[in-house]
């Protein structure tokens, strides 16, 4: 399994966003960092299926 380095950040009053560095343009947010981090998950695997790789 393949470990990707997750940047997250969140201003005073916007959700947590975050992006994924290693898969340009794979970003996402979340109203919490667990639901940030879930929606990440997602990201990263609809990322991964559209470049025709498996996560």
């Amino acid at each position: 399994m393949v470990t990707y380095p997750v940047v997250v950040y969140k201003d005073e009053e916007s959700d947590y966003g975050t992006v994924v560095p290693d898969l340009p343009g794979c970003v996402s947010a979340g109203a919490s960092l667990s639901i940030a981090m879930e929606m990440t998950n997602e990201a990263v695997q609809c990322h991964l299926e559209g470049m025709g790789q498996r996560w």
